[in-house]
């Protein structure tokens, strides 16, 4: 997939300016791009991992709790007899870049779960009976509209 470069995007200095502080500074987790539509946000956004030297995982807003912290390994469970955590998309993210687009659209309560695990570096998922954890030592960067869609504080945060 050919990636349009990070360093020909026009304006928007705040945005490279963020993406590029959260790529020199580990104690930046987050990063939350908000814009109108057609304004170069996702792109900005997608062609970022450059500066990280990291892959991006994209995460579709609408995933769902499962698919995105883990969920009951029923392969496992079905063939060897023992309950296990399946781990959820997150797990990708470790060491990597997570990315959503229109975070605005995504359920509030995941995007909260969300951001607790990666400020936390740990995801812990307890689905079917089950408790695990894993790591997951990433940056989030999420885009946003700003089309009169409302995100909660905690997010704007």
């Amino acid at each position: 997939m050919t990636r349009f470069p990070f360093s020909a995007i026009y304006g928007l200095d705040d945005v490279k300016q963020a993406l590029a502080a959260a790529a020199a500074d580990p104690k930046i987790k987050t990063v939350l791009i908000r814009g109108s539509a057609g304004s170069a946000k996702t792109t900005a956004a997608r062609s970022s991992g450059i500066l990280f030297g990291r892959k991006i995982v994209n995460v579709p807003a609408g995933i769902s709790e499962d698919d995105l912290f883990g969920c009951l390994d029923t392969e496992t469970a079905i063939k060897e007899g023992r309950r296990t955590l399946k781990k959820g998309l997150m797990a990708s993210g470790h060491g990597n870049i997570l990315f959503v687009d229109d975070a605005d659209l995504m359920d509030r309560s995941t995007m909260c779960q969300m951001l607790d695990f990666v400020k936390n570096g740990t995801v812990l998922a307890e689905r079917d009976g089950i408790s695990g954890s894993y790591p997951c030592d990433t940056v989030l960067i999420a885009t946003a509209g700003t089309d009169g869609s409302e995100m909660s504080p905690h997010i704007l945060d």
